[in-house]
Formats: structure tokens, sequence, C-alpha cells
């Protein structure tokens, strides 16, 4: 949003101070409010700019004024700042920029080339009807305070001395009052009084601190000389000091801000090696699994092999029993056929010669019966068919001879 211009109404505010308490602007309806922004607490700038409203605080309340600040920091940051510099009024705590945004102080920043959102310093002077009455934009912390205060001073009617102005004026009165002397009797030379300051009166020691002394009236030209040769190079010391100062703390927060980079980058470095070594581990948890699917498939399959081999094995075993059956068969019946071929000839030879040798015949049938009955009685393979059984050698009976048949 856009800074809220003089004359308009003021967004209105509620946030939390250092001590939990909730303000609002309506609160103080009636009433003069100051209002600033201010990027962080406890650092230099800040420091100054809240030292200076702490210093003319009593000042502001007496033109009917609260002095309200705010910045991004939380209560308790809020808290301990107040303590360690004793400031008077209340630290509002905008931990979410709303407020900021709303009064168009949430700005892009800029520092050593790099870009980011912040706080620009600001100051608001709020009249009693809740519209504002003057805007400070970018704000110098040196002498800021007393500048709303001649500010406010100057609204409410009638410009008022200057703080240096009315420190001479008090200075002046208690000189005068040390040495008899009063206002009037000073002519040309007399200096307004402030009626704040007017309703006491400075001892002669206060008049004779340096302070008073550097203030006092009736220099010559040559004492002013004197005193600018002495306090210039002094002036110079302390804006040297001033910039070292503010240089310290720019890098101090550019420190910071590598810091938090840093810091960003190993969580994240730290976040994807998390994811990396997740994702590893799941790979390794899919590759000892498929490991396994293929070490229970090779076993399987050995299994399968093992039983393939043990039938082929007793399939050739039942093959050569099959073969070993096959040929005793053919042995036995080559046998057989021997014998009878035997017989048949033994048979032929008693045909041709009955008388001559029937006792021979006998014989050589009497032999050949057991052989016979032998391959009749021949044991069956496993699994083979049935062997035909060779066939039965007919015995030879010898032809009778005349004398047998006549007998």
């Amino acid at each position: 949003m856009t800074m809220p211009k003089v004359g308009a109404k003021a967004p209105d505010i509620a946030l939390p101070d250092q001590s939990g308490e909730t303000r609002t602007l309506d609160a103080y309806a009636g009433k003069y409010v100051v209002l600033y922004f201010y990027p962080k607490d406890d650092t230099p700038g800040c420091t100054v700019e809240a030292c200076s409203f702490r210093d003319e605080h009593s000042a502001l309340q007496s033109e009917d004024a609260v002095v309200l600040g705010v910045s991004p920091d939380s209560t308790a940051r809020h808290q301990r700042f107040a303590e360690k510099y004793s400031l008077p009024f209340p630290l509002l705590a905008d931990t979410g920029n709303k407020v900021a945004t709303d009064y168009g102080v949430w700005t892009l920043k800029k520092n050593y080339g790099r870009e980011y959102m912040g706080i620009q310093r600001s100051t608001f002077l709020i009249g009693p009807d809740g519209n504002v009455l003057k805007v400070w934009e970018k704000v110098k912390t040196k002498g800021h305070a007393t500048e709303v205060l001649e500010a406010l001073q100057a609204i409410k009617g009638g410009t008022v001395p200057s703080a240096p102005s009315r420190v001479k004026d008090a200075a002046q009165r208690a000189k005068d009052s040390a040495t008899g002397k009063s206002t009037a009797t000073r002519g040309a030379k007399s200096v307004k009084t402030d009626p704040a300051l007017s309703r006491r009166s400075l001892s002669p020691a206060d008049v004779e601190s340096p302070r008073m002394e550097a203030l006092a009236p009736a220099k010559t030209l040559s004492t002013k000389k004197k005193e600018k040769s002495v306090n210039e190079p002094k002036a110079a010391k302390a804006q040297d000091a001033e910039k070292s100062k503010a240089a310290k703390a720019k890098a101090a927060e550019k420190a910071k801000a590598l810091k938090e980079k840093a810091k960003a980058a190993k969580a994240k470095a730290a976040e994807k090696a998390a994811k990396a070594k997740e994702k590893a581990k799941l790979a390794k948890a899919k590759a000892a699994e498929k490991a396994a699917k293929a070490k229970e498939r090779a076993r399987i399959q050995k299994e399968k092999e093992k039983a393939r081999a043990l039938k082929a094995k007793e399939k050739e075993r039942a093959q050569k029993a099959k073969e070993k059956e096959r040929a005793l068969k053919a042995k036995e019946k080559a046998k057989a056929a021997k014998v009878a071929e035997k017989v048949a000839a033994a048979k032929e030879k008693s045909k041709a010669a009955p008388k001559a040798r029937p006792a021979k015949i006998s014989k050589v049938a009497a032999a050949a019966a057991p052989i016979a009955a032998k391959v009749a009685k021949a044991p069956k393979a496993p699994k083979a068919g049935k062997a035909k059984a060779a066939p039965k050698a007919k015995s030879a009976k010898a032809p009778k001879s005349k004398a047998a048949r006549a007998s």
C-alpha cells in the first residue's frame, strides 16, 4: 500500500506492546500521536532514534502527545530493548508487518547489491481527530525527536526555540541570578525566557559546568576562533566515529545475512542429502527384492532340470532293461532253435537208419528235454510284454525195434 498523505485518515492499529498490552489509535482519541517506524531493536541507528524520543518524551507529553514505536521485533525483544535504555513509551510488535504495509513503509530495500523487503524508517504525526498532520520519510535519526517536537509545537500555534536555544536561555538566567541581574537589565541582549524553565533556577555549579560555559554569550572573536580550531577536529573525529560505527553495523548486518543464507543453503543441502539417501535406500531394497526373486526363479529352474535329468535317467535305465531282456530272449530263442534243429536232425537220422542206432536217438531226446523245459520257464522282465514261450521240443521217441514190439 502507499503511504498515507497529510490530511488523510490514519490506518488503525491493534498491536501488542513490550508488556503484552494491545494498543490502538482509538485508545488515544483526542491526543496527538507520534507513530514512528524503525527496522530493528538495539541497532545503532534505531538506538539513537529511540533515545532521542526518550529525551524529548516529557516535552512531548507536555504538548499532549504520546509516542509509539513500531518494528517487526517480538514483544520479548521490545521488553529487553526498553529496559536496557529506559524507554518510557510503548514499543509495538508488528511481527507480521501488517501495520507497516498499511502505512506503506514495508518496502523493497537494497544493501551492498542485495535486495530484500524491510522497514523504511518513517514517522507520522497524527492529530486528535485521527488524521495525518505530518509525515517524515527516510528519517535521519540524529535530532529527529527534536524536529518532531518543534513541528508539533508549530502546528499547535506559535514557534518555540529549539533545544540548544532553551539551554542557552537557561544558562543566561542562571548567570543573571548568580550576579543579581534580571532579564530586563540586559536591554538589547535580553533573551526570551522559557516558561518551562522559568519555574526553577540553576545553581552556580550548573552555570560553571562545561556545557553552560560553552553556551554562554559574550565571547571575544579570538576565543571563538580558538574554540573553533579545537572543536572542529573533535567534530570531525566524532563524525568519523559515527561513520565507522555505521559501517560496522552494516558489515555486521551483511555478515548476519550471509550467515542466514549459508544456514539456509546448509539446510537445503541436508534436505537434499536426506532425500538422496532415502532414494538410495528404496533402490537398494528394490534391488534386493529383485535379486531374491531371481534367486528363487533359479532355484525352481534347477529343481526342474534335476527332475528332468532324473526322469531321463530312469527312462534310460528302463530302456537298457528292455534291451537286456530282448537280448536274453533272443539268446534263449537261438539256443532253443539250435536244440530243435539238433532234435530234427536226430529224427531225420533215426528215420534214415532206425534199426542201427535207436539207443543213441533216445539218448539225444532225453538230453534235449530239460533244455526245452528251461526255455519255457524263463523269468518275465518288468514292464515288458509277455515273452513268447519257446516252443517245446518234442521228445524224440525212438522207433521201437521189431524185437521190442515182438516182446
